[in-house]
């Protein structure tokens, strides 16, 4: 399947979700993910969520970092669902899956996977930290903030 279909798929879940408007929410922030295929590189840069549903959330990451003594970009997209998402003291878990587009000397598409925490997830300012699979293995960690209303409990 090419990599348009698949984007175009994984929008298409996004209506499933319902209109529930009241749980849509922007979170802006920033991401720094790490890969080991085949050699480990890294990338930083800005993040994106939203949040289409009460427990689901979309999440578009983009970065540039270097591997190997090399200029690599990596863009994602991912559908995260949240075990504890109005949770407003400690963490609460959730698992993702997505695509992603990486580049250094070659373009490759990559599947996603990640089960992490989400650090006050129904509060304000919150932190994510992530361990999965997507070009080797796969760890994240982003900070974002929340505009507009709180999810209610």
């Amino acid at each position: 399947m090419r990599a348009a279909t698949r984007v175009a798929c994984l929008v298409g879940l996004i209506g499933t979700t319902g209109p529930d408007l009241a749980a849509q929410r922007l979170e802006l922030g920033g991401a720094v993910v790490g890969t080991s295929r085949p050699v480990a590189g890294g990338v930083v840069g800005p993040s994106l969520g939203l949040r289409v549903s009460r427990r689901d959330r979309v999440v578009v990451n983009l970065g540039l970092g270097t591997r190997e003594a090399g200029l690599m970009g990596r863009s994602e997209i991912g559908w995260q669902v949240l075990l504890d998402p109005t949770r407003r003291e400690g963490v609460s878990p959730f698992a993702g899956a997505g695509m992603a587009l990486e580049r250094d000397t070659t373009w490759r598409e990559l599947v996603m996977v990640e089960v992490g925490v989400a650090v006050r997830p129904g509060a304000g300012p919150g932190w994510t930290l992530s361990l999965g699979l997507g070009g080797g293995f796969r760890l994240m960690a982003s900070h974002r903030w929340r505009i507009g209303p709180p999810p209610e409990p």
